[in-house]
């Protein structure tokens, strides 16, 4: 995650465990996405990456990958996920959830601050789905926050029912906020909504580890 026009890096380490039989012949990542140089280690063998992620003016995520390629396993490769973020100077929840227990929904009151401690301004926030009752009840100062609730506590459903919500705002990179949300009426699974389903690594890829250490911080 870093703000408009920063940057900022992440650690990957490659760990050949069974030096004999692997042998690391590339390791780069998605042009145009992110980058990715050597800074530690034998680039063959045991090595240590830095992964670059470059902000740009846009708000928005960024996804691509790391791919990993050697000899001697049994695949040529191994593809790290990595993803990027842009992000404002409005700090809020990117999704809510709200579960069902013991037959009633809790309620939230969602957070709006500034990471450079100005003032923040809410104009109005609504869920045109109307699936959450939405009630703005701190509109300004450095911290401002709204109030959400189920809409229909009492209804049923074998499926989870998703939704955004809309806030306007007077920040000028993000005059209209949209907050992911998910209600779920049946005890089970519980997803984040909006989350992609996590990442699977080859299942034969013996004698090779590959791990990230540090995640990137926001640039203060």
């Amino acid at each position: 995650m870093v703000g408009i026009n920063t940057a900022a890096s992440q650690t990957l380490t490659v760990k050949v465990t069974e030096p004999d039989k692997v042998k690391i012949t590339k390791v780069s990542a998605d042009e145009g996405k992110f980058e990715v140089k050597l800074t530690d280690g034998d680039p063959a063998g045991n090595a240590t990456y830095e992964v670059h992620f470059e902000g740009t003016d846009k708000l928005g995520r960024m996804s691509g990958r790391v791919r990993v390629e050697f000899t001697g396993g049994a695949v040529p490769h191994v593809d790290v996920p990595v993803r990027g973020q842009v992000v404002g100077d409005l700090s809020y929840p990117q999704s809510i959830t709200f579960n069902r227990r013991q037959g009633s929904f809790g309620e939230r009151d969602l957070t709006f601050t500034s990471r450079a401690k100005k003032d923040v301004e809410i104009l109005g926030a609504e869920d045109p789905d109307k699936n959450l009752m939405v009630e703005v009840t701190e509109a300004k100062g450095k911290t401002a926050k709204i109030h959400v609730k189920v809409a229909k506590p009492e209804a049923d459903s074998n499926k989870p029912v998703r939704g955004k919500l809309v806030i306007r705002t007077t920040d000028p990179d993000e005059p209209e906020v949209t907050i992911a949300y998910g209600v779920y009426y049946q005890r089970g699974r519980m997803e984040r909504p909006g989350a992609a389903s996590p990442a699977r690594l080859p299942p034969s890829r013996r004698g090779l580890n590959v791990r990230a250490l540090k995640p990137p911080a926001l640039p203060r």
